[in-house]
């Protein structure tokens, strides 16, 4: 889904972490979507 599923991941990944839900399944689903590199960037953006 290109940059658009990038920005669902990132919403998603962000009020998942507002609602102190363990963020360890979502990080390790973006290395699985998106390869490790992109989802390790993803996830950078996403927790901070």
């Amino acid at each position: 889904y290109g940059s658009a599923g990038y920005a669902l991941f990132v919403a998603v990944y962000a009020g998942l972490e507002i609602l102190a839900i363990p963020a360890v399944p979502l990080t390790m689903s973006a290395g699985l979507l998106f390869g490790s590199l992109t989802g390790t960037i993803i996830v950078s953006i996403s927790g901070t």
